[in-house]
């Protein structure tokens, strides 16, 4: 799902359901983007990778090092003031 479409509401989605993109069956966005949909969702493809995404419902670990990233930032933040204090 891109950012751009978070949040937002379209008259009609499709929504391809493949088992070659096993990493993207996962209930929490098989439940986005039917969702969006105000008047029309339409499922294409196998009912086998429908079934997948619906028992689906572990979370996909994120791998954005947000949290190594603040603490890099962190470390900075606190370097930058002890140099000030000097």
């Amino acid at each position: 799902m891109c950012r751009t479409v978070l949040g937002s509401e379209y008259p009609a989605v499709v929504i391809p359901l493949a088992t070659q993109h096993y990493p993207m069956l996962a209930r929490n966005l098989l439940y986005t983007g039917v969702t969006r949909g105000k008047q029309l969702v339409v499922l294409i493809g196998q009912p086998k990778a429908c079934a997948l995404a619906v028992r689906n419902v572990r979370a996909m670990r994120r791998l954005t090092n947000l949290a190594a990233r603040l603490r890099q930032q962190d470390a900075r933040r606190e370097q930058d003031q002890r140099s000030r204090q000097r």
